[in-house]
């Protein structure tokens, strides 16, 4: 296996593209449901990269990456946003939050991808601190 990938989703059949997807490359991928089984999975299964629904039960997703970022198992690990709307607003207060990107929803599934495959092998800007990007399927903007 390349990596291993926890997708922290609520949406069952979004997981199970995304989780089709990314095993076809050649990735395991675990998920979680809830905020809860989320942040406990990650900090016991130390995954590689992240993917956080942001519209999770229990505890936003916003509120999730900011406890991730608290905890040194996962603290650098890249938190990919996804949402089912784009807004600017929404972006920007994921990136606030701890997350390393946001992800635009219904983007191709080559895009996806690539957008995943960029961060595992390290080619983003570093997490929380620093000007994240928001990725988009438009490869010419400019990141926010």
């Amino acid at each position: 296996m390349k990596a291993k990938i926890l997708a922290i989703d609520a949406d069952a059949q979004r997981f199970e593209k995304t989780r089709a997807l990314m095993e076809s490359q050649g990735h395991r991928v675990y998920g979680a449901e809830t905020s809860v089984q989320g942040l406990r999975m990650a900090t016991t299964l130390r995954p590689d990269l992240i993917l956080l629904d942001l519209g999770l039960p229990q505890m936003e997703g916003y509120a999730l990456a900011r406890e991730l970022r608290k905890h040194h198992e996962v603290g650098g690990v890249p938190i990919l946003a996804m949402a089912a709307h784009t807004l600017l607003a929404e972006s920007e207060k994921a990136l606030a939050a701890g997350c390393t990107a946001y992800l635009e929803p219904a983007v191709a599934p080559a895009r996806f991808v690539q957008q995943v495959e960029q961060h595992l092998s390290g080619n983003q800007e570093p997490p929380a601190y620093q000007q994240p990007e928001v990725l988009s399927d438009d490869s010419d903007i400019e990141p926010v």
